[in-house]
């Protein structure tokens, strides 16, 4: 019955040992199973043998191990016991190592050239395992060739990877505030560049049609040298619009030689003739015509650019504050995570001493092992979540070359900013003053007016078209007919 259920805890043992990527001392693989060269390392999280390590190769039957390295019983432990060795003659197990390593280095791990495929060092980096010590720096191992794996030290950690900005141009030293978000976002954000942009071209639009009103000059030559009607016309005359739909005109001409008797009005005094008129219609265009229309859909249309600044403007630092928070509440995040790291490396100590002790049974030390890799985990999906939030609050932390630029998590403030005081005793006029200033209401008055001016345009297209219009015109100088026909002043 003892030897049974001495089988039953190995099974168990070596299932959980499998399960998590370790391989126990009685369970490795058969060497007739895969050709040494083809033997698949074990999971970097975990420590692995170079791929030029001797690997020690078990086939696990019933409660017994038998390999090319020894044999064991039921009772065996699933990790190597106290004082083992491994074929290339280096100590297993033991006492804990507490020399400081270099960076990068972990026993069992793929820089270690001898290293043997004994699980020593389940989580890698310096010695962050059974012989680790709360003084390592934990740190993943370096994998083999062609591994690809997240590394830690490549994350919001080390240099930002889209700093977009030289060296030199933008690289604060102080803490990152939302001040500085908000002052990123009005100089430099794009699509708040981009609404700005848009009052140059309202307001040239509005000028351009202001122009239907300036004062148009007109000048024209006719001349007949020869035939029997020989005679010569010069004219120069202005046309000043009226923003009442009405218009000014006036102009000088002369006409002299000889004309038909039917054409007798081209004929002026020598010294030419002066005129001035003016009209205006009565029914069709008299509130408005083409030319009003226009100048009031533009001037609308640059009274709308003011709201839909304001509208962008709120909704871009709305947008950049979560941002900002958001890296704000995922980098301390991380923080949190590396200190529970910690705490769990430095409890290896604590648990193999126990075990030595006989204390605690030697599956602590794998269900240890298991919250290291769990704790990892999580450090580094924090670390991850981190640099996605840094790269997203690029987008309205800039350079002031307006390049994005993503914050180091040393620039992270350690700690929230103080909250303003609450006055509420004039809530329900601040409420008041917040809703009449909404960018939108305004946007809806100046929907509402450009509907009317479509509305007026429409009806006046109804309207049937007549106009009375006023002139006067006086010639100079002498005669030029002697039938007196042409009187020197017509209106």
């Amino acid at each position: 019955m003892r030897r049974i259920q001495g089988r039953m805890r190995l099974a168990g043992t070596a299932a959980l040992a499998m399960l998590m990527g370790i391989a126990p001392s009685g369970c490795h693989r058969q060497r007739q199973s895969l050709p040494h060269e083809a033997v698949h390392p074990w999971p970097p999280v975990f420590g692995s043998a170079d791929r030029g390590a001797t690997p020690l190769h078990h086939s696990f039957r019933g409660g017994e191990t038998n390999g090319e390295q020894g044999s064991g019983s039921a009772a065996d432990s699933a990790l190597p016991p106290m004082g083992s060795t491994s074929p290339d003659g280096r100590p297993v197990g033991g006492p804990i190592d507490t020399a400081v390593r270099p960076v990068g280095w972990s026993p069992g791990s793929f820089d270690d050239p001898n290293a043997s495929r004994a699980p020593a060092a389940p989580i890698g980096g310096a010695a962050a395992g059974l012989n680790a010590t709360s003084a390592d720096t934990i740190r993943p191992a370096v994998p083999p060739a062609g591994f690809v794996a997240f590394r830690p030290q490549e994350s919001i950690d080390g240099r930002p990877m889209l700093d977009a900005a030289s060296e030199g141009e933008f690289a604060p030293t102080a803490p990152v505030a939302i001040g500085d978000v908000f002052a990123s976002v009005l100089a430099h954000y794009p699509q708040l560049v981009a609404v700005r942009l848009e009052q140059g071209i309202a307001s040239g639009q509005l000028r351009s049609d202001w122009g239907a009103f300036d004062t148009r000059l007109s000048a024209s030559s006719l001349d007949k040298p020869v035939g029997f009607y020989e005679n010569y016309r010069q004219q120069v005359g202005f046309d000043q619009p009226l923003f009442g739909g009405g218009s000014v005109r006036g102009g000088y001409r002369i006409g002299d030689g000889s004309f038909e008797p039917w054409y007798k009005e081209r004929e002026t005094n020598e010294g030419g003739e002066l005129s001035i008129a003016v009209g205006f219609p009565l029914l069709k265009g008299r509130v408005i015509d083409e030319r009003r229309a226009d100048l009031l859909r533009s001037t609308l249309a640059l009274q709308a650019v003011e709201p839909m600044v304001r509208r962008e403007m709120i909704g871009s630092l709305r947008d950049g504050g979560i941002s900002y928070w958001e890296w704000f509440a995922a980098t301390r995040a991380v923080d949190a995570h590396r200190r529970l790291y910690d705490l769990a490396a430095v409890r290896v100590d604590q648990i193999e001493a126990l075990i030595r002790a006989g204390d605690q049974p030697d599956v602590v030390r794998l269900d240890n092992r298991r919250l290291l890799a769990s704790r990892q985990a999580k450090l580094i999906d924090a670390q991850r979540k981190a640099l996605t939030t840094a790269i997203k609050l690029s987008l309205y932390l800039r350079s002031e070359a307006g390049t994005p630029w993503v914050a180091d998590a040393a620039l992270v403030p350690s700690d929230f900013p103080p909250l303003p005081a609450m006055h509420t005793d004039s809530l329900a006029q601040d409420l008041t003053r917040a809703l009449s200033m909404r960018p939108e209401f305004r946007q809806l008055e100046l929907e509402r007016e450009r509907e009317a001016v479509a509305l007026a345009k429409a009806e006046n297209d109804l309207l049937p078209k007549l106009d009375a219009s006023l002139g006067a015109a006086q010639d100079l100088g002498a005669r030029a007919s002697s039938s007196g026909d042409k009187s020197p002043f017509e209106g």
